[in-house]
Formats: C-alpha cells, sequence, structure tokens
C-alpha cells in the first residue's frame, strides 16, 4: 500500500471520528434540551408539549432509492438546520446511480433510434411524393 493509499485512509478515518464526535455531541445536546424541557413540564422548539409528541432522531440518513426519488424533500430536510443529513457513500448508492445513468442512456438510444426511423420514413415518403 502506498503513502498516498495510507495518507488518504488516515484522513478518511479522521473525518468519521470528527463525525462520531459531532454526531455524539449533539445527541447529547438534544438529550440535555428534551430533559429540561420534562423537568420544567415546558414544550420543546415547535411548541408542542413533550409528553404527548414522538421525538425525532436529529439525523436523516436516506438511501439510494430514497435520493433519486425524492431528492427534493430531502433537500428540504437538509436546508430545514432542524436534522443533519448523513449520506453514505456505499454500494447500494453507487449501484443506484448506476443503474439510472444506464437507464438513462437506454432510452436516449431508443429515442435517438426512434428519431432516425422517422427521418428515414420521412426522406422515403419524401422521394415517393414529387
Amino acid at each position: 500500500m502506498g503513502s498516498r493509499q495510507l495518507c488518504c485512509q488516515a484522513s478518511a478515518e479522521a473525518r468519521r471520528n470528527q463525525l462520531m464526535r459531532d454526531m455524539a455531541q449533539l445527541r447529547l445536546q438534544d438529550e440535555v434540551t428534551r430533559l429540561e424541557g420534562s423537568l420544567t413540564g415546558g414544550a420543546d422548539e415547535t411548541g408542542s408539549s413533550l409528553s404527548g409528541t414522538t421525538l425525532l432522531p436529529p439525523y436523516v440518513v436516506p438511501d439510494g432509492r430514497t435520493l433519486c426519488d425524492h431528492l427534493t424533500v430531502v433537500k428540504q430536510l437538509a436546508a430545514s438546520s432542524r436534522f443533519i443529513t448523513i449520506i453514505p457513500i456505499d454500494g447500494q448508492l453507487l449501484t443506484v446511480l448506476s443503474l439510472i445513468v444506464l437507464s438513462f442512456h437506454h432510452r436516449r438510444r431508443r429515442l435517438m433510434s426512434h428519431s432516425e426511423t422517422l427521418t428515414l420514413f420521412s426522406l422515403r415518403m419524401n422521394k415517393i411524393d414529387p
């Protein structure tokens, strides 16, 4: 293994460790906020009583299909600053994206073939009708 690969792996590991520390910190902050609210009998950030609501985790981890089918919703959740959006770059995501690209190329090829057929048909019709 080259020194460059070791450097990249170390960098990726450092980013992963920092992400885990940040996630743990946010989780602890969320827990403190919820406990403070339950002690005072107050409401959470949305204004609803803590005793009657379902608390959502602070993380959104969409899979590949969700990213492709509901990208606008994922963008809205990320922009809301209410959740931390984590997009795992794994084999499943790459497979889904590859299938979408492949499907796009097949559709494009079929449309171009269909267009060429219509063009040839049109040229033949023009030759028949003087």
